[in-house]
């Protein structure tokens, strides 16, 4: 159950939300699992609707939120997917089988959430299970993802016309380590990199934005044996690879969409380089980054060194709860040394309004 400090801080927080009269929007949530360890289409519907409903189970905290996020939940993440697969294994196919649509629901209620980005993450998770579970629902907003290995670069245009078509998709997940490729073309064979570059060039076309995870990732050498075998990296994903050599990027600066950036760029890294992404910024004027999974430390520290502007929320659930990770971003708010006058100005644009302006723009 939420302690007595973490209500006190949330009902603080949708207090604000009633009297600003904004929307909270959720950049980051995975409504199948991603990781490998459950495959839906074969073993249970998204999110079912039958099944165990445990709709508390928003309100429950495990050692990731005790610990905040910070370096004490990274260094126990990594030991536990070293050193205890199935642990992890098991803790994820119990997170799936009891997370159900009703509550989903129920949490979403709970912290009075308006809006989802739903993020496939190919092959693990397809765009076509969420979005035929999902679509036609306006509370949700559902992006795509590509596996990268198995779509040739010729491929990518059409596949993307009949998701926009079908699911009407705002943008476009992808996520280096998972995925298994560099996230700046040159660094990849050949045949990898003609399909991000197509799906680059693509997205800016069309006005999708591009959601990268950013840091490193911990996963388990076993995955269910459906999928088959796809290229996995734990570091493929750290922000210093999303420039060249010479300090340049074959991304940011490149294409005309709005990037957003997961976890501020510091997924399973001591610290977010504020240096790095100030450069990024540079770079690439529509840059954004969520706050999924990342401790009040860091954001405060963010927003003390990077400024506000560029961060909307996220939760990375149901992995995350939605809840800590709302307070863990007002905590952080609250931290930065924001006068009372910007701290006003800066709550609706971070939970919801810069997504719907400068994000979500289709």
């Amino acid at each position: 159950m939420l302690s007595k400090t973490a209500k006190t801080q949330l009902v603080e927080l949708l207090a604000i939300k009633k009297q600003l009269g904004f929307k909270i929007v959720d950049t980051h949530f995975h409504p199948r699992d991603v990781m490998g360890i459950v495959n839906s289409t074969t073993s249970q519907t998204t999110l079912p609707a039958n099944g165990a409903d445990q709709c508390c189970v928003h309100e429950e905290s495990g050692p990731l939120e005790i610990f905040k996020y910070d370096r004490l939940a990274k260094v126990g993440t990594d030991i536990a997917f070293r050193y205890l697969p199935g642990f992890i294994m098991s803790t994820i196919r119990q997170t799936y089988s009891r997370y159900s649509r009703k509550a989903f629901d129920a949490e979403l209620e709970f912290c009075e959430i308006d809006n989802v980005c739903l993020l496939p993450i190919a092959p693990w998770a397809t765009t076509e299970s969420i979005g035929e579970a999902y679509m036609g629902d306006p509370r949700f907003y559902i992006l795509a993802s590509i596996d990268i290995h198995k779509t040739p670069a010729e491929a990518v245009p059409k596949l993307l016309n009949e998701y926009e078509s079908k699911y009407h998709i705002v943008g476009i997940k992808l996520h280096p380590n998972l995925q298994g490729f560099h996230p700046t073309p040159s660094k990849n064979q050949p045949e990898v990199a003609r399909t991000l570059i197509a799906i680059y060039e693509e997205c800016s076309r069309r006005n999708l934005y591009m959601h990268f995870h950013a840091g490193s990732s911990f996963y388990t050498a076993k995955v269910d044996p459906s999928f088959g075998s796809s290229p996995r990296s734990h570091d493929f994903g750290r922000f210093e690879n999303f420039f060249t050599d010479d300090g340049g990027s074959e991304i940011f600066g490149r294409y005309a969409c709005p990037i957003l950036i997961a976890h501020l760029a510091s997924y399973g890294v001591w610290e977010a380089d504020t240096q790095l992404i100030q450069r990024a910024i540079k770079l690439h004027s529509n840059l954004f980054f969520d706050t999924s999974g990342v401790s009040p430390r860091i954001i405060s520290k963010f927003i003390k060194e990077v400024g506000w502007k560029y961060l909307v929320f996220g939760s990375d659930g149901p992995y995350n709860r939605i809840a800590y990770n709302l307070i863990f971003l007002w905590k952080g708010l609250k931290d930065a040394g924001l006068s009372d006058s910007e701290r006003v100005e800066a709550i609706p644009h971070i939970y919801g309004e810069t997504y719907g302006k400068s994000i979500k723009v289709k």
